[in-house]
């Protein structure tokens, strides 16, 4: 099979360095925070009777369960106080009184149920079987 083509002489390589010195703009990285690191706030949900909001939010850098009045978002608290993994995954219950949240010991895969009592703060863990992995 027989090749053929044009080369102009100008593109031809000449075992010389190209004086072309220029560098293409600095682009600055984007942070891995953005990439990886915690939102603002996430997974907003409305109390069942509506009156209250609540979502996700970091405190000290750990996703926790925040909640507040539903007409003033800003004014909400966290209700958890998780320090290790956070919390990815939570629910009202249907009474008002409750958020009922998953987590896990230390990314052991077994997922624990949690209920925070919205008056009292209370915690209680409603998974009463080590080892058993909770879902709802």
């Amino acid at each position: 099979m027989l090749a053929s083509g044009c080369v102009n002489d100008k593109d031809a390589p000449t075992g010389e360095p190209s004086n072309n010195t220029s560098q293409p703009d600095a682009t600055p990285l984007i942070p891995r925070e953005v990439f990886f690191g915690n939102p603002d706030k996430i997974t907003p949900d409305l109390s069942p009777d509506g009156t209250r909001i609540s979502y996700l939010a970091p405190v000290d850098g750990v996703l926790n369960v925040w909640v507040g009045p539903a007409d003033d978002p800003d004014s909400a608290e966290p209700i958890t106080n998780d320090t290790d993994r956070g919390i990815r995954m939570y629910l009202w219950a249907y009474t008002n009184e409750h958020i009922l949240y998953l987590h896990d010991q230390a990314g052991d895969q077994n997922w624990r149920i949690y209920s925070v009592n919205l008056e009292t703060g209370e915690t209680t863990d409603l998974t009463l079987l080590e080892g058993a992995q909770a879902k709802i």
